[in-house]
Formats: structure tokens, C-alpha cells, sequence
């Protein structure tokens, strides 16, 4: 079997596109936007992919039998297979130049790449593509990506408009693929990625650039991007305004940390199964990361919650279960406040090879946990900056979802 890096994986895989009305973008009355999401096509998943994908986006060692079970998963990726709700995909409309393109947003991700009318045809046949007749060339400028599932792509730099709604940023740096991996972006109905982390994380050399909301940040009512992600139905991204009809009780605010890749950072506290009080023993640090699918956190805390699942069984490829048992919720504190997560969110995709159900929390995450979209699901949170670039005065607002 081929090990998992020699395998040329999609980024975007195992899609089944499906037709979808476009949405609407909303200038709110007080000049803020909301970006609604749209149900854009059906994803084939693998928890294994997955996981492999949220180890190596922070530089973590996959192990073995991970890498090759999601290489074997890949494989077998275009196998025809029909689609489940659970694994409908959800884009947000961004115009760049003349181009209304569907992107998936990233808060663990500096940069905005997109395909283009000058990207290879094996990467952006079937997919909506920028024309960068409308932007400016950076002359010098280059950008490359080893992504989280060891996809690769690299390409050049132009400066254009990009917009949602009212909202634009008139000279936003936008890197195009010129060559990518054969699979970077197979059958998937995105057309890029919107990058929402900090600035310090963006790859373009020899200078990097500003992010997208850096470069709105200062137009907007109020600093900040809320997130609103929804099980099984499609989110929302708010920004410059918080609405409070999206979230219960108060806002539970927590001080950001964040590094050279540029996430955001915070500090969570103990976790707990079920109805169990929520234990001493904190996770500590921990990424909010839209563009990662899982929770994926330390071995102790994964442990945790899975002895409290009969059937549960990590074999050295993630934790697994059967199907039909019932799960319990799991419960992490943040500053005070306890944060739960359904138990039914916790199962993330069928095994086809062993029949078991792969789990929505694995360990692995060594010093710094990924809350991914299992958590951020359970929770309306809140990105805001009203100080520099760097992140070094920013703060997370985690609300309970209505």
C-alpha cells in the first residue's frame, strides 16, 4: 500500500455536486454583513482523511496506520456512492473582480488562493474561476501551500477587488494556482479558500500581505467576525455586528494567542462526559479552526470521553464505534463556563471498511488542541481585533448556540 504522502490527495474530495439556489449577502442596518453559507455538493468523507488533514496543518506527526488508511480511503474515493445528509458541503459566495466565487472560509488559514482562467485545466475544469484581467499583477510575488492533507500548491500573486457585500477591500491580495498536486481541488465545488487568521500566517514571499479582514477590519462597525456554523444546515459569517438572537446567556470572553502560522489561540479548561462535573485537569492551549472538521485534542481528553462509550476502540487510526450506539455529550469549561457538545455531532463518518462509525473527537493534538467544526457547531463565536495585525490585543467570545 502506498504510503499516505505519496498519494496525491484532494484537498476538496470525493464530491458529488449537487444543484444549489444561490444566497443572498445582507448589509445589516448597522453596516455590518452576513455572509450565509450554501449547500454546494456532497462530500464522500473520511475520518481518517480527516484526521491526517488536522495533524499535518499544524505540523503534527501522523501515524502510521493513520497515513495509511487515509491513503487507501483516497483511493477508493471515486467509487460512485450515494449521498448522505451528513455529507452535504457548505461554501460562502465571495466576489473577487467580476467573479462571484464559492470559498470555504478558514480560520486556521492566512491566505486567499483561488482558481483562475490561468490555472491548469486538470485543476479548474468544472469549477467557477477568477479572471484576473481586472486585478494588478505583484511582480516577484509567489505564494506556495503544502496543505493539511499533503496537497500541494503554488502560484502568483494579483491585487483586486474582493467584496461581500457592501463591504470591499479594493486592492486585496489574491494568489492564483498556476501548479497544484492532480488532485488539488478534484470534484469539489469550491473554486478556493478565504483565509481569516492572522496576517503573520500568510505565505506570500518575499513580503507577505494582509488577510481579507485586516484589510476590511477598519471599515466595519465593530472589529470583529461572528460565526454561526450549523449541524447538518448551513451557517452564517457576521461580520462587524454580533447578533444576539443567535446565541443564549452571555458572552464568555477569552484573551487570544497566536504564532508565526498566525491561528487563534485561547486557553480551554477541563473537560467532562454526560451529566459529570467538569474535571481540574485543563486541556490548556487550543486553535478555533473552521477549516479543520474535527476536535481533535489531547490523548487524555479523547480518552475521557471514549471509555465512556461501551463499544469504542482506537486500533492506532482514531476512535471508532459502532453506529447504532448512543453518545454521550461531551463538556468543555472556557474561562469559567462550561461549553457542551451533542453526542450526536461526535459522529463524524461511516468506516466502510470495518462498518464502525468514526469519531467527531480524537486525540493526538499534542500542545496545542484544534477545535474544529465539532465544537464551533455547538457554539456562536465571536473573532474580533481591534488592535494589530499580529493579534496581540485580540480576544474569542464563545456564546451557547440558541
Amino acid at each position: 500500500m502506498p504510503s499516505f504522502a505519496q498519494v496525491s490527495i484532494a484537498l476538496f474530495a470525493f464530491t458529488a455536486l449537487v444543484s444549489a439556489a444561490p444566497t443572498e449577502t445582507s448589509r445589516q442596518s448597522d453596516g455590518g454583513i452576513r455572509l450565509n453559507q450554501i449547500a454546494a455538493g456532497y462530500s464522500v468523507k473520511s475520518g481518517h482523511v480527516a484526521l491526517a488533514q488536522a495533524l499535518q496543518k499544524y505540523k503534527l506527526p501522523v501515524p502510521e496506520k493513520v497515513a495509511a488508511r487515509a491513503a487507501a480511503d483516497l483511493q477508493k474515493g471515486s467509487v460512485t456512492t450515494t449521498p448522505q445528509e451528513n455529507d452535504i458541503d457548505y461554501l460562502t459566495p465571495v466576489t473577487i473582480g467580476r467573479n462571484t466565487l464559492n470559498l470555504d472560509i478558514d480560520t486556521g488559514s492566512s491566505d486567499l488562493w483561488v482558481l483562475s482562467t490561468k490555472s491548469p485545466k486538470d485543476l479548474s475544469s468544472g469549477h467557477k474561476l477568477y479572471n484576473p484581467s481586472t486585478g494588478k499583477l505583484v511582480k516577484g510575488a509567489t505564494w506556495s501551500i503544502f496543505y493539511a492533507d499533503f496537497s500541494f500548491a503554488e502560484g502568483i500573486v494579483y491585487t483586486d477587488k474582493v467584496s461581500v457585500g457592501g463591504v470591499a477591500a479594493s486592492k486585496q491580495a489574491v494568489e492564483v494556482a498556476i501548479q497544484a498536486s492532480g488532485s488539488f481541488v478534484s470534484n469539489k465545488p469550491s473554486s478556493g479558500l478565504l483565509g481569516l487568521a492572522f496576517s503573520q500566517g500568510n505565505t506570500i514571499q518575499p513580503v507577505s500581505m494582509p488577510t481579507f479582514f485586516d484589510s476590511i477590519r477598519d471599515s466595519l462597525p465593530q472589529k470583529l467576525f461572528a460565526v454561526d456554523l450549523k449541524y447538518h444546515a448551513p451557517g452564517t459569517y457576521d461580520f462587524g455586528f454580533i447578533d444576539s438572537t443567535k446565541y443564549k446567556g452571555e458572552i464568555t470572553w477569552t484573551k487570544v494567542w497566536t504564532n508565526e502560522l498566525g491561528p487563534w489561540g485561547f486557553n480551554a479548561g477541563g473537560v467532562s462526559v454526560g451529566s459529570a462535573k467538569v474535571g481540574t485537569e485543563k486541556i490548556g492551549r487550543a486553535i478555533a479552526d473552521t477549516g479543520t472538521s474535527l476536535l481533535l485534542t489531547t490523548d487524555d481528553a479523547a480518552s475521557t470521553y471514549w471509555k465512556a462509550v461501551k463499544s469504542a476502540k482506537n486500533d492506532g487510526d482514531g476512535w471508532e464505534f459502532n453506529c447504532t450506539e448512543k453518545l454521550p455529550k461531551f463538556n468543555v469549561e472556557i474561562e469559567g463556563t462550561t461549553f457542551t457538545i451533542p453526542g450526536k455531532y461526535m459522529n463524524y463518518a461511516l468506516d466502510s471498511d470495518t462498518g464502525k462509525c468514526y469519531g467527531g473527537i480524537q486525540g493526538g493534538a499534542g500542545q496545542e488542541s484544534i477545535f474544529g467544526d465539532v465544537f464551533l457547531k455547538a457554539v456562536y463565536a465571536i473573532f474580533e481585533n481591534k488592535g494589530k495585525s499580529d493579534g496581540s490585543s485580540a480576544r474569542l467570545g464563545f456564546a451557547k448556540q440558541v
